[in-house]
C-alpha cells in the first residue's frame, strides 16, 4: 500500500507470471480508476492490445471500503492508454450498453460512467495524464512492493453488498 487517504487508494504489487509490476489507483470520488504496468526496473511496460498500452482505465462506480477490504462497481468502459499518456481507446462500449440494456445498471450508474468517461478523456486530451498520476504518487517508488496475493474475483451477484438497488449508497464511503 503506497497511499490510503479520503480520496485515493494507490498500491503496487508485483506480477510474477508476467515479470511485471502493477499500480493501481482507486478513487473515492471519481467514476474510473487506472491500472498502469511497470517492468521491473520500474519503466512504463507497453502492452498489445488494440493500442500499445501501459495504462488500462476502468470505468467504475466510485470505490468505497469497509475496513481493510476495498471495493468498486465494474461498468464495463475501459479506456487504454498508451506510454506516452496521450493516444488511447475507448472499449467495451457494447458491453456497457449490453449491461444498461439488460437493466443491471442503475440510471445513476449510466450517468456515472459517462461523466467519468468524459473527465478522463479530458484528463488524457490535456496532455497531464501521467502529470495526474504523478502528483498523486509519483511512479518513482513503483520497484518498492511484494508480490500480488491471489484474488477472487466474484459476479454482482455473489455479493449482497452489490445488490443494484442499494449498492449506490456506499459510492465513495470509508467505514
Amino acid at each position: 500500500m503506497k497511499l490510503w487517504n479520503d480520496n485515493v487508494v494507490v498500491f503496487d504489487v508485483r506480477i510474477d507470471d508476467y515479470q511485471s509490476i502493477l499500480r493501481h489507483y482507486s478513487f473515492y470520488d471519481k467514476w474510473f480508476e487506472i491500472n498502469c504496468t511497470f517492468d521491473r526496473e520500474g519503466k512504463l511496460l507497453p502492452e498489445n492490445g488494440p493500442i500499445k498500452r501501459s495504462f488500462n482505465c476502468d470505468i467504475c462506480s466510485p470505490c468505497f471500503s469497509i475496513g481493510n477490504n476495498i471495493y468498486n462497481v465494474d461498468l464495463e468502459l475501459d479506456v487504454l492508454v498508451n506510454p506516452n499518456g496521450k493516444d488511447y481507446i475507448i472499449i467495451d462500449e457494447d458491453d456497457f450498453k449490453e449491461e444498461i440494456r439488460k437493466n443491471n445498471l442503475t440510471s445513476f450508474e449510466e450517468k456515472g460512467a459517462l461523466a467519468g468517461l468524459n473527465q478522463l478523456i479530458e484528463i488524457i486530451e490535456s496532455g497531464k495524464f501521467i502529470d495526474f498520476l504523478n502528483d498523486i504518487y509519483p511512479f518513482s517508488d513503483v520497484t518498492n512492493c511484494t508480490s500480488a496475493l491471489p484474488m477472487e474475483k466474484r459476479t454482482q451477484k455473489e455479493v449482497p453488498l452489490f445488490e443494484k438497488e442499494t449498492r449506490y449508497t456506499l459510492y465513495g464511503k470509508k467505514e
